[in-house]
């Protein structure tokens, strides 16, 4: 039975420590596994929907089709109770958000270590934060030389390059978006790739660039580089969108 899950509730300290802080079980990254990786982020509530504006260049369809409202979130009630505590957590108490995050690392990467897996890293699986991304780059500045497994940090972001602060080790692609102009998208094709969300099937090419699925695995950093155009499927409230946010070739 679908529950009513449409607002997230008020919550405390005691109640943010209850739940986990990294996910692992999201029906895309899991998909990661049959590449030989493990893949682990975090689900925080997108936008300011947890009070602070965790997605500083989201647009008015990106916060309306938003992941965040796709999936077991929008069947069960207890899904959005953990975002919200998550994010109650990171906003008010970073340090212990931060420690939590850093011991659950940990943790997976001595899953990867028995298993032989690499570690891959989405700070980001409903939100758009640089803070978020700092926490998982100090702790693998502290483990890179300390281990075997490789580790490698991705995310998709709506932060244009020009805007936006991106390490070497951290692998970003560009989200396209109902208003993104033509300069914004040459400046990002250039050094990176940039994603798409498409209506119906996925063209060879896109505004004149390869295009490539982005549905087999979420393993960006094995296959993004410049020049090429991440194919996604629409999902949820994406079927119903007519802003130019999901292309639509046959129109």
């Amino acid at each position: 039975m679908r529950e009513d899950n449409s607002s997230p509730e008020i919550c405390t300290l005691d109640d943010a420590l209850q739940c986990t802080v990294l996910t692992k079980q999201n029906a895309k990254i899991l998909k990661s596994t049959k590449e030989g990786w493990i893949t682990a982020g975090v689900h925080l509530l997108p936008n300011d929907l947890g009070g602070t504006n965790l997605c500083p260049y989201s647009t008015p369809t990106c916060r309306h089709i938003c992941l965040h409202y796709t999936g077991r979130n929008m069947i069960f009630k207890r899904v959005t109770r953990a975002r919200t505590r998550r994010t109650f957590l990171f906003n008010t108490h970073p340090e212990i958000f931060e420690s939590r995050l850093h011991a659950a690392l940990y943790e997976t990467l001595r899953e990867c270590k028995r298993k032989n897996f690499g570690l891959a890293l989405r700070p980001n699986l409903t939100s758009d934060s640089h803070k978020l991304v700092k926490m998982f780059l100090r702790w693998k500045d502290n483990v890179s030389e300390h281990t075997e497994v490789p580790i490698r940090i991705y995310d998709y972001t709506k932060i244009p390059k020009a805007q936006g602060w991106f390490p070497e080790d951290y692998v970003t692609v560009y989200s396209w978006g109902e208003l993104t102009t033509e300069e914004v998208f040459y400046e990002n094709i250039e050094c990176r790739s940039v994603a798409a969300v498409f209506a119906k099937g996925f063209p060879d090419r896109f505004k004149g660039y390869p295009v490539i699925s982005g549905e087999d695995h979420d393993l960006r950093f094995l296959d993004a580089r410049p020049g090429v155009i991440i194919a996604i499927k629409a999902r949820g409230r994406a079927f119903q969108d007519t802003s130019g946010f999901v292309v639509d070739l046959t129109e």
